[in-house]
């Protein structure tokens, strides 16, 4: 959910804008993680797959030098392993 600065609390200070929005939406997210370990003996190896999908993502930006804004994605996606 956005917080209550997102959505309402804007502000004007020194040489910076922030901008709101009421009608930000919550974001909306599917994660999924896949993870093998295997004990070496000496030592464990671990290997992670993981990803993400959201869609409403909140994405702070910067429309100037001075002028910032929180707006919603469509859609963000992460995908990695470690």
């Amino acid at each position: 959910m956005p917080t209550v600065g997102e959505l309402y609390q804007g502000s004007i200070g020194g040489d910076a804008i922030v901008n709101t929005d009421p009608n930000l939406k919550p974001e909306k997210s599917w994660t999924g993680e896949l993870s093998a370990e295997h004990n070496a003996g000496n030592g464990t190896l671990r290997t992670t797959l993981f990803l993400e999908r959201t869609r409403d993502a909140l994405h702070s930006q910067a429309l100037t030098q001075t002028v910032t804004t929180v707006r919603n994605v469509d859609r963000i996606r992460t995908n990695g392993g470690e």
